[in-house]
């Protein structure tokens, strides 16, 4: 479930919400997805401009957020590949350590189907 709310799948999501809507707003699937949050969010901010709130903050704000969208597809990039061509999948977390959010980042090596020595093999996992 962290993962289908995590960005990831945003695309296919609205591409799912397209063909089935049947006059449904976009809503709900806005709330259940971190990037489609974030680039409502971001649109919030950008029509917004300096009007409210400290310039400075907002604008940290609206670089943060663009930073964190860039990331999120970078990864959707990264696990672009079908899992029969990769033995890999790279994913991110978003975790509260002590006052701030961290963003943990996971790499899972898995064995790949055909070992070239013909022996075991294992799955390997990464934090960072």
């Amino acid at each position: 479930m962290l993962i289908e709310k995590s960005g990831f799948f945003w695309e296919n999501k609205v591409k799912n919400w397209m063909e089935g809507a049947g006059g449904e707003t976009l809503s709900p699937v806005l709330r259940e997805d971190l990037k489609g949050l974030g680039m409502k969010l971001l649109a919030q901010l950008q029509s917004a401009g300096t009007k409210e709130g400290d310039p400075a903050r907002v604008e940290s704000l609206k670089q943060d957020l663009e930073s964190f969208l860039q990331k999120v597809e970078f990864y959707q990039i990264l696990n672009a590949r079908s899992p029969e061509q990769t033995d890999r999948l790279y994913l991110f977390f978003p975790f509260w350590l002590g006052p701030s959010l961290q963003m943990v980042e996971l790499n899972l090596s898995f064995p790949r189907k055909e070992s070239a020595q013909g022996g075991k093999t294992g799955s390997h996992s990464f934090f960072c």
